[in-house]
């Protein structure tokens, strides 16, 4: 399959440590030609809507901004139209009214696309673009009071969507390799000699906190729970969830 490459397929996002400014040196040591291209750690995703090739893998920790990916590939539309509704209603305490809902229970309640917008809408309004999130993983980054700021670009939202939808694999992929026992993990490192071997990591909510879970073998057993910070991994240290799959439960 061939991918005509569009000038308006580029982030939608503002990522600190974003690659763009980066791309001519990056560019300098990638093969001519790509058909399959993986990133585990994707942010704004500048090199992949960049090199644009038929096949992109991605995934990344922040299930919030996985999410965005996947509305922007199956609901662009209704996406830009809530957008346009944050745009107008844009001021310092809406910005907090909408970054309190993961503080009130208010963001479990709401539809992939409507947290999709709230995730770009905090994102182009948020102080220099951070995502940055306290001990309970509830985002604090303070309101930028920018004059003018994009929060709706629909030539690159729809450019980007039309993009993922010319591909086989982006972001769902992205979220594993296979889903067992309700998570979608990925392998990345490889199968083993013995069948259904590997270190697998996939994401999952445990107790309101989005997690990293490791997996290991043929079942694949759970290993271990990765926290944002480090006072959750203290406070659930000797903690077995129900919800998971571990060796001894066979």
């Amino acid at each position: 399959m061939t991918i005509h490459k569009n000038p308006l397929v580029k982030p939608f996002v503002k990522w600190a440590g974003g690659k763009r400014q980066l791309l001519p040196e990056i560019k300098r040591y990638l093969p001519s030609k790509i058909k399959d291209y993986y990133e585990p750690f994707v942010g704004g995703g500048a090199v992949f809507l960049d090199i644009q090739c038929p096949h992109p893998v991605i995934n990344d920790f922040n299930d919030e901004l996985i999410n965005t990916y996947l509305v922007v590939r199956d609901d662009v539309d209704s996406l830009i139209h809530l957008l346009k509704k944050h745009e107008l209603n844009n001021s310092s305490d809406y910005y907090y009214q909408m970054r309190a809902w993961d503080r009130t229970g208010e963001l479990q309640k709401r539809s992939n696309t409507e947290r999709a917008a709230r995730f770009i809408y905090l994102n182009k309004t948020g102080f220099n673009g951070l995502f940055r999130v306290n001990s309970q993983g509830q985002i604090n980054v303070p309101y930028g009071r920018y004059k003018n700021p994009a929060i709706v670009n629909e030539e690159v939202l729809h450019a980007v969507s039309l993009y993922h939808k010319a591909t086989k694999n982006w972001g769902m992929a992205g979220m594993g390799s296979q889903r067992v026992h309700g998570i979608n993990y990925m392998n990345v490192r490889g199968w083993m000699q013995e069948a259904g071997d590997g270190d697998f990591y996939g994401l999952h909510t445990e107790n309101g906190q989005s997690v990293l879970v490791l997996a290991q073998g043929a079942g694949p057993w759970v290993s271990g729970v990765a926290w944002k910070t480090p006072q959750l991994a203290q406070q659930y240290k000797h903690k077995k969830f129900k919800d998971l799959y571990y060796q001894d439960d066979q």
